[in-house]
This record gives C-alpha cells, structure tokens and sequence, in this order.
C-alpha cells in the first residue's frame, strides 16, 4: 500500500513523461501525507482517502468538510487515520505522522477517547 504512491510518481514520470513537480508529489504523497504539502498534494490525499467506494461512517461528512475547508479536512481525515491504526495496534508511519503535526496534531490526538478513559 504504502509503495505504490512512490512507485506511481515514478512510473508517472518515467512511463508517461509527467514532469510537474507538484502533479509528482502529490501521486507521491497522496497515501501518507507528509510534513509540507502543497493545496494540490491536499487535494489528492482527500479525494483518494474520501473517494465515494470507502464505507466509513464519516465519509460523506468528511466529503462535504473537505469542499469548503481544506484544512479542517486534512486535520479531520489525518486523525481519523491515527484513530483507526491505533485501534487496530498498527503504527502510523512517520509520514502521517509529520502531516499531523503539520496540521496541529499530535499523536496523543490519535487516541481515541474511550482508550486515554480505559489507561486513567
């Protein structure tokens, strides 16, 4: 999962002659995030984090937030993210990690309420 975003950047520009390099980074950030990202990289991430085949309950909301509110969407969908890896006890990846903290949040956000009552 995590190769194919910088496999796709590669094979974009190699294969199929893309040289933008803000089309580049965002096929290369567009599954874990990453520290600076541009409007576009933004953009790409939600659309393939929110895209209509996912069935999370917060999708749609998160579609909406995101039409209006880029940033708040990144913030939401990244703690989502963080939420989701630690309830199934899988690391997030620094990458997301460094978007986080990008978008001011922290990985004590990414636990979840009920987990921070349960370790009280």
């Amino acid at each position: 999962m995590l190769l194919h975003a910088k496999l796709g950047a590669a094979i974009a520009s190699e294969r199929f002659g893309v040289r933008d390099p803000y089309v580049l980074s965002a096929i290369e950030k567009h599954t874990t995030g990453a520290r600076e990202m541009s409007a576009l990289d933004c953009i790409v991430y939600l659309a393939d984090s929110l895209e209509p085949n996912r069935s999370f309950p917060e999708r749609g909301d998160l579609w909406r937030l995101a039409l209006g509110d880029l940033a708040g969407a990144m913030r939401a969908v990244l703690l989502l993210t963080m939420r989701h890896n630690a309830r199934k006890g899988v690391a997030t990846v620094p990458a997301t990690l460094a978007a986080a903290a990008s978008f001011g949040l922290t990985v004590a956000d990414g636990v979840s309420p009920e987990v921070r009552a349960s370790a009280s």
